[in-house]
């Protein structure tokens, strides 16, 4: 269907909208009730710009979240014959709550949303026992007309049972407000998607389903008018929900014209025709809902401006950029978009040709991969291959029973690939694969050597997948899907089709891998048991579809990861987490009993499997490194570990095939180097630290010394270099554990930092000559552990730094000299600054991208409680947790990513507080949430580091005997 020929495009000239912006700016400057008089005083007798001016004004408040708008701009009843209309009072203007009311036979429980025109509530249908959603509307009570129009909207609305479309139950009545009783839905709005480009197949699920609903509203003569991103609703299952069906229509949407004033539906998604107050029709709903796509598909809307009025503007003035489509779209679902955005609504397609198009552009095919290469990915790709080559030479020297190994690369594509596993017999191996290392994850399967590896999964609205692993016939895959902290076990036949949900994990961790016995009777995977915080290994039983728990970590450790079968399935390897990277192997009956150690080390661990015969593991270790490699370790006692690979690029993630000699792991690169930018914005950045290593976590001394953390050595040590980043010289010499979050005293004389070098988290110190190139031997600041994110007060005398008690974290200090320890912050804390002048401290809080102050030891204002706090810098910036430092006058911070914004180094002002941009920072920043930056002493200089190179291949070994 097509608008009337009257909505034919007709452009509104430059000059005309200018005066209507400036009318509408300034009638919203004044009281509404001033309003109609200056309006028509300031159009001189003009009708037509007098009804376009007010046309605007009902739509005033119209880009807020759900519920905040109402259901239709007529609502207001912002007609030129009616603007002097006594309103009557009701029981929504007057500002009452109804929690806890009867109305009809539904009991309230609570406020969901409220705006100018109507709330929402959340009530229990005490007749069937069901929740529902009542909306009531706030309608000039005088016009019964408009009450029965509502009423008949929403009866026609109700008609339409579709799985799309939110269900409309009934219309009642509440002193004389009209209440729709809806379906109750949860989820997120559409909007939370629109910031960022979402994946193709993402965006194929959801439109597709978008589709499907206007076109069966369209069919049964219902047009929305008001499609946008807050109308829309994404269930956790993937579902999407179109809200107001019926509603949003202009009272009386099939007779106005444009001189009846009315504007339907919201400013930024308006159609032409809506915009030049012409009857909302089903291409309306075609044009607004391309709009939709089209932010979805890109992250910004196709007329972007800082303003609604703008972007009506240019929407009536100018045409769509297909450029951003183009770059991210195959060629025809570009097309499909732009034709939807037709300013002519006879070219437009029709809702049922859109969602044939999308349908057919979604259908899962078992295509081979073919993602393009570019040059950096290539680079990373030969790195990643030729560590593997360095892993056969290391191999025939220093373990024998892999000394016959044919090695090769499964592929050498741009992006990451993770979880391989092979099947029981090694012809087939699945993997996961994410074009960004923060990107969704899809399963692929590869037939080694065939033709290249198949795409299985497809959805994008169900979160990222995570571990997987393969049946024990080899005819399917279990994987597990994760969105937060909840996810679900499934699994898919190998050559894909539709997935089977085996198990929800209500708390869990998506690091942690699953397995299936030998047998296939049971599936190992780890989660929290209620009340805690901390990870159990679980058996799930097909048979009884019981759920037995394992292990019983003890009380202080993270808990208990990665449990795997024995190739005869009676016993369980699994990995035990003290802290962060501080891990050992444990081996249980599969029975249960008590746990039996394997290893010793406390270092971290990325990964183990079992070799075939059952005598030893693989495990990929930083035993002796901060780089993981790949260990053979024997499980008879007095044995010792055999090296299987050694090299600058860790290892992780082994997997072996139970009936076949085959090996695969992932051959990971993070190559960070340091540069050093100017705080004013120029010149350009000089990159002054580097190796084929990753060189991070830069901090200036007073005197323009920079000490960093490297493992150029082979672990993780803290370096000292000149202010020209030269003569770089090595300071400590742990030889494994992790350490960062380096920060200088302010007189330069001291260096502190943590590491787990004893165990636990802790803080520590080095005592280091002012301008010389060496400093003490290392010594523990005694604190309370776990302990970290150590920095100075402004005079030196203090030393701030976390700790971990009762699962939270908060800052405490102590006297440098020694004394007692005192606990600053009471509602969490984690990197904390003090302000030079003592009178603030800001710090973040662990999982809140947000800094925050409070009073410092000097803090001038009077009755201030010491405790008190408040954010100084949040949304719409992302500040880092760890990424951020203090000048005299500013807060220099990374900016992470929003949507196709790059990360970025911006300073705020601390007494206007405004901010500006300083540096944007390459994408894959945001994947590192312990990046710091640092500032020199006389404010010129910014240090950071960045991911010059990345990438991870999956790497695949047989051996030739």
């Amino acid at each position: 269907m097509a608008d009337p020929p009257d909505d034919s495009f007709q452009p509104v000239t430059a000059s005309r909208w200018q005066r209507i912006e400036h009318l509408v700016n300034a009638a919203l400057e004044r009281n509404p009730a001033d309003r109609t008089a200056f309006l028509w005083q300031a159009c001189a007798g003009d009708q037509k710009l007098y009804t376009e001016v007010q046309s605007l004004l009902a739509c005033e408040g119209q880009e807020h979240p759900l519920f905040e708008s109402g259901p239709w701009p007529a609502a207001g009843l912002f007609l030129s014959t009616q603007l002097q209309t006594p309103r009557r009072a009701s029981l929504l203007d007057r500002g009452e709550s109804l929690a806890g009311a009867q109305v009809d036979r539904f009991r309230i429980m609570r406020c969901l949303g409220r705006g100018g025109m109507g709330e929402v509530y959340l009530a229990q249908d005490t007749a069937l026992g069901r929740d529902v959603a009542l909306k009531f509307l706030a309608l000039e009570t005088p016009h019964n007309e408009a009450l029965e129009q509502v009423t008949r909207e929403a009866r026609a609305a109700s008609a339409l049972n579709h799985p799309n479309i939110v269900t409309v139950h009934e219309v009642i009545r509440y002193q004389d407000t009209p209440v729709i009783v809806m379906e109750r839905i949860e989820g997120n709005a559409l909007r939370s998607l629109c910031g960022t480009p979402q994946p193709l197949t993402r965006l194929l699920h959801l439109g597709r389903q978008i589709a499907e609903a206007l076109a069966a509203a369209h069919a049964h003569g219902i047009v929305h008018s008001d499609i946008k991103p807050e109308n829309m609703f994404v269930r956790p299952d993937g579902y999407v929900k179109v809200l107001d069906f019926g509603l949003a229509r202009p009272v009386g949407g099939t007779t106005l014209t444009s001189t009846d004033g009315l504007y339907g539906g919201t400013l930024r998604y308006m159609s032409p025709g809506q915009a030049r107050g012409e009857p909302a029709t089903p291409a309306s709903d075609i044009f607004s809902f391309g709009l939709v796509l089209y932010e979805l598909a890109t992250g910004q809307h196709a007329f972007p401006s800082n303003s609604p009025f703008g972007a009506l503007y240019a929407m009536l003035a100018s045409e769509p950029a297909a450029a951003p489509l183009e770059h991210r779209l195959p060629a025809p679902l570009s097309a499909l978009i732009l034709s939807m955005l037709a300013k002519d609504p006879a070219r437009r397609p029709s809702a049922a040709e859109v969602a044939g198009k999308l349908h057919e552009a979604a259908i899962p095919r078992r295509t081979v991969w073919r993602q393009p290469m570019s040059w950096t990915a290539a680079l990373a790709g030969t790195l990643l291959a030729a560590s593997a080559i360095n892993w056969f030479l290391v191999a025939k020297r220093n373990a024998p029973e892999f000394a016959n190994l044919n090695i090769s690369p499964l592929t050498s594509q741009s992006g990451w690939e993770a979880s391989p596993t092979l099947s029981a017999d090694g012809q087939f191996i699945a993997f996961t694969w994410a074009g960004k290392l923060d990107g969704i994850r899809q399963l692929y399967v590869e037939r080694l050597g065939g033709t290249g590896p198949v795409q299985l999964t497809h959805s994008q609205a169900g979160g990222n997948i995570g571990p997987i692993v393969w049946s024990p016939g080899g005819d399917r895959i279990a994987f597990e899907r994760w969105s937060g902290s909840a996810g679900d076990i499934y699994s898919i036949a190998r050559d894909g089709g539709k997935e089977t949900k085996i198990l929800h994990l209500q708390s869990a961790n998506p690091s942690s891998t699953i397995d299936w016995s030998p047998d296939g009777t049971q599936l190992a995977f780890s989660q929290q048991p209620a009340g805690t915080n901390r990870l159990a290994a679980y058996l799930y039983d097909f048979r009884t579809n019981a759920i037995r728990k394992l292990t019983s970590p003890p009380p202080k450790d993270w808990g208990d990861w990665d449990p795997k079968f024995s190739p005869d399935g009676s016993t369980i390897a699994f990995k035990r987490v003290t802290s962060f990277w501080t891990d050992d192997i444990y081996l249980v009956p599969t029975a249960g009993g008590k746990p039996r150690r394997l290893t010793a080390d406390q270092r971290g661990i990325w990964g183990h499997a079992w070799i075939p015969d059952g005598k030893s593991l693989v495990l990929s270790c930083q035993r002796g490194s901060t780089l993981f490699g790949l260990w053979r370790f024997p499980l008879a006692r007095g044995l010792q570990p055999e090296r299987i690979t050694q090299g600058g690029i860790d290892a992780v993630t082994p997997a072996t095939a139970r009936h076949s000699r085959r090996l695969g792991w992932v051959n990971q690169l993070w190559d960070l180097n340091i540069y050093r930018a100017s705080l004013a914005g120029s010149p350009a950045p000089v990159r002054i630290i580097a190796s084929t290593s990753r060189d991070e976590g830069p901090a200036y001394s007073v005197d323009g010394r920079i000490a960093f953390s490297s493992d150029r050595s082979g672990s993780r040590e803290v370096w000292l270099a000149r202010p020209d980043g030269s003569d770089p010289v090595q300071l400590t010499h742990f030889n494994g554990p992790p350490l960062g979050r380096l920060q200088w005293s302010p007189d330069g004389g001291h260096l502190a930092f943590d590491s787990g070098l004893h165990g636990d988290s802790d803080i520590i110190m080095l005592d280091c000559d002012s301008g010389a190139m060496h400093c003490s031997e290392p010594h523990r600041l005694p604190t309370l552990t776990p302990a970290g994110a150590p920095s100075w007060s402004a005079d030196g005398n203090f030393i701030y730094y976390a700790v971990d008690r009762a699962g939270r974290w908060d800052v405490w200090k102590r006297p440098v000299a020694g004394g007692t320890e005192t606990q600053v912050t009471r509602k969490g804390g984690y990197t904390s600054h003090e302000s030079l002048d003592g009178k603030w401290l800001y710090f973040t809080k662990p999982g809140m991208e947000t800094i925050w102050r409070m009073p410092g030891p000097n803090c001038p204002v009077a009755g201030r409680p010491a405790d008190s706090e408040e954010p100084v810098i949040g949304p719409p910036y992302r500040p880092q947790p760890e990424g951020w430092t203090i000048t005299p006058h500013q807060i220099v911070f990374i900016d992470l990513a929003r949507g196709e914004n790059p990360p970025t180094i911006r300073a705020y002002d601390i007494s206007s507080k405004q901010i500006r941009a300083i540096l944007p920072l390459n994408e894959v920043f945001s994947d590192r949430g312990d990046i710091g930056v640092s500032v020199s002493s006389d404010s010129r200089w910014i240090l950071y580091s960045q991911l010059d190179r990345s990438g991870s291949n999956v790497i695949v070994a047989e051996n030739s005997r």
